[in-house]
């Protein structure tokens, strides 16, 4: 495999596989409480890291243009270094993972303009956290890890439709009535 290739490999499904493992451990309730774990806490404390993971799925499944450039650009560069480390560190070979084939997804005008809101918002949103801030991280990892692991082919089996689907007719119902 060339190391100049776009695609998920090895070492990139391995970057996106970190940042998910590294939110459930951020996430986990810490250890020891003497008293139940109050679970509506714990998952709104996910859920930026969630919204995002899907939002950076969505980004590298269907967007093009300067948005799809460098998502592509991301799993380029983080599977160079994951590649090497993979290759170098543990031994491995570098080789593809199973990719979406064809079209990555299916998504409509209405679609891309949910995904173009979104981006809008994700900014936004991590702008006025600032930087460090708990969910401004949490959104940042979540995106990464979803532009990661977006085009292996278990991930994107299990969540590209109802993804596609929803950012489909989440404005698509404005424009077809």
């Amino acid at each position: 495999m060339n190391w100049l290739t776009v695609g998920p490999t090895w070492g990139s499904f391995a970057g996106g596989l970190y940042l998910i493992i590294r939110a459930v451990i951020d996430w986990w309730p810490p250890m020891g409480k003497k008293k139940g774990i109050d679970v509506w806490p714990a998952v709104r404390s996910a859920l930026p890291f969630l919204l995002s993971y899907a939002y950076g799925m969505l980004v590298i499944l269907g967007a093009g243009g300067i948005l799809g450039l460098i998502a592509n650009a991301v799993v380029w560069g983080v599977g160079w270094v994951g590649d090497g480390a993979f290759v170098y560190g543990v031994g491995g070979s570098r080789e593809g993972v199973g990719v979406v084939g064809g079209q990555r997804m299916a998504l409509t005008n209405a679609g891309l303009l949910a995904v173009l809101i979104f981006t809008g918002v994700f900014v936004g949103v991590r702008a006025k956290m600032g930087k460090g801030h708990q969910i401004s991280t949490a959104m940042g990892r979540g995106a990464l890890a979803g532009v990661l692991t977006g085009t292996v082919a278990g991930f994107s089996s299990a969540l590209a439709v109802p993804l596609a689907s929803a950012a489909n007719a989440s404005l698509g119902w404005l424009v077809n009535r």
